[in-house]
């Protein structure tokens, strides 16, 4: 769980996360990042992904639902823009 002030943009924010590993190779997981507001003008939006995550040995495949907001996502490093959208989500990654 993680909690956000702040008076500014859009105010104040929650966000909660919850995986569990069925098996070796299968997890599921479940978040979400919910505007509390705290701000005039706060979206008071909902945010939300379920996924389902497959590995097999160097191969993994994620698939699922997500809502995601407008912004920049920075993982490893690597900073991207990704524009506001919400639908199905399909991820694979081979790792040799």
């Amino acid at each position: 769980m993680q909690y956000l002030y702040s008076r500014q943009d859009e105010g104040q924010w929650l966000f909660a996360l919850g995986e569990i590993s069925l098996y070796r190779w299968f997890m599921l997981t479940l978040s979400d990042t919910y505007n509390i507001g705290g701000v005039e003008g706060a979206s008071h939006n909902n945010y939300w992904s379920a996924l389902a995550v497959f590995t097999h040995n160097a191969h993994r495949l994620s698939v699922g639902y997500e809502r995601v907001m407008a912004g920049y996502n920075c993982s490893g490093g690597v900073c991207r823009y990704k524009p506001a959208h919400a639908g199905a989500v399909v991820s694979y990654t081979f790792t040799w």
